[in-house]
């Protein structure tokens, strides 16, 4: 949450409740606020703590501003609980304490303080200073909500419009957007827009969402830039402009919206919208994924570790692409879970740790990543036979499968084909071989011409194997660049052609298959002797 869309809502707040306290402090002066403080009178230390805090008649010291305001506090007044937390929640001229931001909100809160219980409804919301508890920030938020804290309204709609921590009422949601934003709260304006695009709570309306969108973009929230630069790269309720779109993601990046670091970064990458660069791709990404604290887009620190690992853009970091992998794990996103399982697995940036790896995979796959569930159902094949669990590891090779991870779609028409810790279906299994092979698996599409070359649960066709062979060895498959040759040098399904299959056979050979090794002289051979 950015100190600009805080300051909104408390800026309100702290007028109202200062006007006729900082206007006595004016006249008495703050030798005689801070002796009121001094005497155990709460009004007298909030009154010197806005003083100093301000700098109105004495010179401007924050430190002592947060002191007074915690003795204030202490004597109950709730203002100057709310005021204790906000500037320790901001770290405007004092060192920025989460933890004693949220005690001091929670002191006021309990006192009565409205805006106080929005903003430990916040601190609950995003873990800030306190643990993550989406359900004990709702009533809180509502709190907040109902005292005129349009900044907890704003958050208790993002609760109901996901069903965290309390049931999820999209239409509500989109009535606390509506009533924050119409009061001027711009991150209220952004999230309301974004409703309109799905047509969640609200009948769905491009043009009003891109006004929402240019509305809370010119109240200063990079939520609002970044959502209008997509509402522009789309040409949604506005002319699509690739280039406006760009300057919009750079600004709200730069800004500190996490995710147009990400949107700028992948334009970069891949060349959209702006020239391709990768060193430009890294930067942004770096700063959409931020410091080690956990915040950031998991999305960027995802893209960065890829780009560390591979070294492009950047100099190669395995140790460094390691711990992005575990924070985006740790996030909740599963394919960090899968990449950091792989590292494990094979001591790649850290020490190898194989059972640290299959529980990895075991949370990735839980998540929903299917290159997670692949990694594990291929660890526990791996295992001793006696003791795999034949069905276990069939049915994590299906759901890879099924969810487009080819290289396991291949693996359980292998397991149909031989009737592996599932029923014997040579027919599906070539099915799952062809999906395999259509999914960019190779391996898959030389097992499919095998099947062709034989007939076994597809027609027999040799043209087909041919072509399937052909196109495995073209992808790396030394094996089939053996099945090729073969073809050639007997002219089954292709006219025959011996320095074809020679070149076939060499490719083979040269890719490790040593029977090719063989038969490229076999064939050299019966070639010199016609």
């Amino acid at each position: 949450m950015s100190a600009a869309a805080r300051g909104l809502a408390f800026a309100a707040t702290m007028v109202a409740c200062a006007w006729g306290m900082a206007v006595a402090g004016e006249t008495a002066g703050l030798a005689q606020e801070e002796r009121l403080c001094a005497e155990g009178i709460p009004e007298g230390c909030l009154a010197a703590g806005q003083r100093l805090a301000g700098g109105k008649g004495a010179p401007r010291d924050p430190a002592r501003a947060v002191e007074l305001y915690g003795k204030g506090c202490d004597g109950g007044s709730k203002i100057a609980c709310l005021l204790a937390g906000h500037a320790l929640e901001e770290g405007d001229g004092v060192p920025q304490d989460d933890v004693l931001s949220a005690g001091w909100y929670q002191k006021g809160c309990d006192r009565g303080e409205a805006t106080a219980c929005g903003g430990i409804g916040n601190a609950y919301w995003i873990g800030r200073g306190v643990p993550k508890d989406v359900v004990r920030a709702a009533p809180l938020l509502e709190k907040g909500c109902g005292g005129g804290y349009l900044d907890a309204c704003a958050n208790l709609g993002a609760l109901l419009e996901r069903g965290e921590g309390v049931a999820k009422d999209e239409r509500r949601a989109v009535k606390l957007y509506t009533r924050a934003c119409d009061a001027g709260n711009a991150r209220a304006c952004s999230n309301l827009g974004f409703d309109l695009v799905r047509g969640a709570g609200v009948r769905k309306d491009v043009s009003r969402a891109a006004a929402l969108f240019r509305k809370s973009c010119d109240a200063g929230h990079p939520a609002g830039c970044s959502n209008l630069g997509f509402a522009h790269e789309h040409g949604l309720g506005v002319q699509q402009d690739g280039a406006q779109a760009a300057r919009l993601y750079v600004k709200a990046c730069d800004m500190g919206e996490a995710g147009a670091c990400t949107n700028v970064g992948n334009l970069a990458k891949e060349g959209r919208l702006v020239p391709k660069e990768a060193a430009e791709a890294a930067r942004r990404y770096q700063q959409g994924c931020g410091g080690g604290d956990g915040g950031g887009d998991l999305g960027a620190c995802a893209r960065l570790a890829d780009m560390l690992e591979a070294g492009d853009g950047v100099a190669k970091d395995l140790a460094r692409a390691a711990q992005l992998y575990q924070r985006v794990c740790d996030g909740g996103a599963s394919i960090g879970c899968a990449k950091i399982g792989i590292y494990y697995a094979n001591g790649i940036g850290v020490a190898k740790d194989e059972a640290r790896a299959l529980r990895l995979y075991e949370k990735g796959c839980d998540g929903g990543a299917p290159l997670a569930c692949h990694n594990l159902a291929h660890s526990l094949s791996a295992g001793e036979a006696s003791g795999r669990d034949e069905v276990r590891i069939s049915r994590l090779f299906a759901r890879a499968c099924d969810a487009g991870q080819a290289e396991s779609c291949t693996n359980l028409g292998l397991r149909l084909a031989s009737g592996i810790g599932i029923g014997k279906d040579e027919r599906r299994g070539a099915a799952l071989f062809r999906k395999g092979c259509d999914g960019g698996n190779m391996l898959g599409c030389s097992n499919l011409g095998i099947f062709h070359w034989t007939g076994r649960g597809v027609a027999k066709d040799r043209s087909r194997s041919v072509q399937l062979f052909r196109k495995a060895c073209d992808g790396g498959i030394a094996m089939a660049c053996a099945g090729a040759g073969a073809a050639y040098a007997m002219g089954e399904g292709v006219p025959k052609d011996v320095a074809r299959a020679a070149s076939l056979f060499q490719r083979g050979c040269d890719g490790g298959h040593s029977q090719s090794c063989e038969s490229r002289k076999k064939v050299e051979a019966g070639t010199a002797g016609r």
